[in-house]
């Protein structure tokens, strides 16, 4: 339990180096370019335009991480309402539209690893089908049979998952980050892609009694 608690610290502590070090280094460049003065009235309304939305990015990912490791979120059902508004969210400004279907899942925990992987896992393929698919749809369903399964599905052009554009990692990120918590992901396209991740719980539904 120890080494477990340690690995999720290192983990924390390498998110936050990497994710708010590099928003805040941009932050700081953008301030100081706009400190020295530029002449270029529209230039300068670019840099602020940029700042706010790595702002809008940081306050993002702390959310993201005050979620995850908030032990009162352990439960399917925050998991389950968390990436239905982030994605209602995400693609409310899009030309996507998105259906969201979910049979009766029982409410279990799920500890703040598995929370977030699943969670990032959709964010990524949300991330993907925006930039890469020219998507009009997007099916986000959750199901549960023993195991928790996440289905990802959108109308695009697809991709050949053997022929990647080079240096890209979110394929290999994804399938790591479910495999770490002893899940299975698959990816099919015909023509759209389609991703399903299934995740065992491992851990008893929570029984509830009155006192």
């Amino acid at each position: 339990r120890k080494q477990a608690i340690e690995k999720e610290r290192t983990r924390i502590a390498t998110d936050m180096h990497d994710d708010f070090g590099a928003s805040l280094s941009r932050i700081k460049f953008l301030s100081e370019k706009l400190q020295i003065g530029n002449p270029d009235a529209e230039s300068n309304h670019k840099d602020l335009e940029k700042i706010s939305v790595y702002s809008d990015e940081m306050a993002e990912k702390m959310g993201e991480i005050v979620w995850a490791l908030n032990k009162r979120y352990d439960s399917t059902g925050d998991l389950l309402s968390f990436c239905r508004a982030y994605a209602s969210e995400y693609l409310a400004d899009k030309p996507i539209q998105l259906h969201f279907h979910e049979t009766t899942i029982p409410e279990m925990q799920l500890n703040g690893e598995i929370r977030r992987n699943i969670f990032l896992v959709m964010k990524e393929a949300l991330h993907n089908i925006v930039q890469h698919a020219g998507a009009t749809q997007i099916w986000l369903d959750i199901r549960f049979d023993g195991d928790l399964q996440m289905i990802i599905r959108d109308d695009g052009t697809g991709f050949d998952p053997e022929h990647v554009r080079p240096f890209s990692n979110g394929l290999s990120n994804m399938k790591k980050r479910i495999e770490d918590i002893g899940g299975t992901i698959s990816f099919e396209t015909n023509p759209g892609t389609c991703i399903t991740v299934r995740v065992n719980p491992g851990i008893r539904q929570n029984t509830y009694t009155s006192s």
